[in-house]
């Protein structure tokens, strides 16, 4: 359990800014999540000491990078929105940024 915060983050592909809730912090999907460096670029001379940040993408970039499969079922019988995210699409991007800003 995380303690009650509200965190201001930035999104590293395009910029824009948020606020999470760190009791509420999975929505519906696309959300504002958080990934570590390392997860998403596999090149530690690039990365150097940075390899442990973690990085924000926001709802608006998730959109980007993500394709709706449809509706699922959860073992409870309700409904979600199920989406697959091009993981490389998002590595892309956000080298990208890194690289250029």
């Amino acid at each position: 359990m995380y303690p009650k915060m509200l965190l201001r983050v930035v999104c590293q592909i395009c910029g824009r800014t948020g606020i999470v809730d760190t009791e509420n912090l999975v929505d519906a999907y696309p959300h504002w999540e958080h990934y570590l460096l390392q997860d998403l670029i596999d090149d530690d001379d690039f990365l150097g000491v940075f390899k442990d940040f973690e990085i924000w993408i926001c709802p608006e970039c998730h959109k980007k990078i993500a394709e709706f499969s449809g509706l699922r079922r959860d073992e409870t019988g309700e409904y979600y929105e199920d989406w697959v995210i091009n993981w490389e699409k998002l590595r892309e991007m956000v080298r990208k940024f890194l690289e250029t800003g």
